[in-house]
């Protein structure tokens, strides 16, 4: 049933090499649907706005909804076999003076991430 309500409708999708294109195109694979794609972003939040606006259906993390407004504000489908694992990095110029809230913020990533789901 899912297949072909998926088949009726214009999908927008994010550029090839971003992750989420990746883990789209999985889902287009498992489900056995190709999709009519019409158009590719570059982006998760505007692939929400164009599909709000009524320019076809996306698939994106839930996070990018989160940044719009949330997940109430729009027609959304969970769709997921399992959560998605990201690497989280902090990133500075090596040898460079990081002060006291720098180095309390690197900290504070360690720990939130470090966590297991």
């Amino acid at each position: 049933m899912i297949n072909t309500i998926l088949k009726r409708h214009p999908f927008i999708v994010l550029k090839r090499g971003h992750s989420i294109r990746k883990k789209t195109d999985a889902v287009f694979r498992k489900l056995k649907i190709t999709p009519e794609i019409s158009m590719e972003v570059s982006s998760c939040n505007s692939s929400v706005q164009l599909a709000d606006a009524g320019l076809g259906i996306t698939i994106v993390p839930q996070r990018a909804l989160e940044s719009l407004g949330g997940v109430e504000r729009f027609s959304c489908y969970r769709y997921f076999e399992s959560y998605d694992m990201w690497d989280v990095n902090v990133v500075y110029k090596a040898d460079s003076y990081l002060d006291r809230t720098e180095r309390a913020f690197i900290d504070l990533m360690k720990t939130t991430f470090s966590q297991s789901p």
